[in-house]
């Protein structure tokens, strides 16, 4: 059984602690404005590193979502949402080539170590003109908190990470800030 595994019994009930909640909602409100601004309609959506499925809701019900997760917990919560749920890792996605015209990964850079891994494998499955929209953990005392739970939060440098996401035809489009995380919207050329 992984830490995720263990952590996705209490995951829901962690992230309803009022102070918890209040920064999810504004980094998730961040990247519905980077969705509703730019006007992305994707109908096929990969999530990565989907947790319980809550990057589900950015989009309209009728959004096909494959949901890719390293804990069998996790996907069941997903399961239980609707979408297409597999087990897999961010590095090597069990997933076709050019075929999802958003992959959307939110809080899993920071445990990324391999970054070139992680934005080839979101670039390899998205489809020409298609949309990643990720976030990146900033240096500050709540990610250094976070690693009291036993998590290794890393806080890639900006420029690491999007010359990361360049070098694998990522181009930024946007970015927004939060209070944890940066969110940004590269997109495929």
């Amino acid at each position: 059984m992984s830490f995720w595994d263990i952590k996705a019994k209490r995951y829901e009930a962690i992230r309803h602690v009022r102070l918890i909640e209040w920064i999810l909602r504004a980094e998730k409100d961040n990247i519905r404005k980077l969705i509703d601004e730019e006007g992305i309609a994707a109908d096929i959506v990969l999530d990565i590193g989907s947790g319980s499925g809550e990057a589900g809701s950015l989009f309209p019900d009728s959004t096909q979502i494959t949901a890719i997760d390293t804990s069998f917990s996790m996907l069941v919560q997903c399961r239980s949402k609707g979408f297409f749920a597999v087990r897999g890792d961010a590095l090597y996605l069990p997933a076709a080539s050019n075929y999802f015209n958003c992959v959307i990964s939110i809080g899993v850079s920071e445990y990324i170590k391999r970054l070139d891994s992680f934005f080839s494998e979101a670039g390899r499955v998205l489809k020409k003109g298609g949309y990643f929209i990720t976030t990146r953990a900033q240096p500050n005392i709540f990610n250094r908190l976070r690693m009291v739970s036993g998590e290794r939060v890393r806080c890639h440098r900006e420029n690491k990470f999007i010359s990361s996401a360049e070098a694998e035809g990522l181009i930024l489009k946007r970015k927004m800030t939060g209070f944890i995380q940066v969110q940004y919207l590269f997109q495929k050329n």
